[in-house]
């Protein structure tokens, strides 16, 4: 469980971390937090896709024939 002394915690909101910080500032740099990380979320994508579209085009062409041919497909997790 993550604490106040959690380094990984630390290093993913610094500005939570050792300072007072008034409520605007605060909801500020959180919200620039979220926008940044949504904003590596996307490069992250765009970087895998542009990389492996074709293998993803390939895994669901042979899963479509599995299904063709009467298989099933288990998952978990």
């Amino acid at each position: 469980m993550a604490t106040d002394t959690d380094p990984n915690l630390q290093a993913l909101y610094p500005f939570l971390h050792g300072r007072k910080t008034d409520r605007v500032a605060l909801d500020a740099a959180l919200l620039e937090s979220v926008r940044s990380k949504a904003g590596d979320s996307v490069a992250v994508k765009q970087a895998f896709f542009a990389e492996h579209a074709g293998d993803v085009v390939a895994v669901a062409r042979s899963l479509a024939d599995v299904y063709r041919g009467g298989g099933r497909l288990f998952s978990m997790g």
